[in-house]
């Protein structure tokens, strides 16, 4: 089964807040996935798929740099969401 890694900022750590990626991560869990959950950009673990989770508007270039290491990237090409980059 793929090693699944979900990437998240390092100010998220911490925070209790119920993105609805932790609940498919359960879901993926029972059906025999290892789901990783990683914070910041220092020493990524190797998986076979990214999510990137990152709650900020424009991702940070050291976080862009890490999708290099996955060969699979989930909404890794949206990297900025502001109005101006966006529309």
């Amino acid at each position: 089964m793929p090693t699944i890694i979900i990437l998240e900022h390092l100010m998220q750590e911490g925070f209790d807040y119920p993105y609805i990626v932790y609940a498919l991560a359960e879901r993926w869990r029972t059906q025999g996935h290892e789901i990783l959950i990683h914070y910041g950009t220092g020493d990524p673990p190797p998986g076979d798929i990214a999510i990137v989770n990152i709650d900020l508007t424009v991702i940070p270039s050291a976080y862009v740099r890490l999708f290099d290491l996955y060969p699979r990237v989930i909404n890794g090409a949206t990297t900025d969401i502001s109005k101006r980059g966006f529309s």
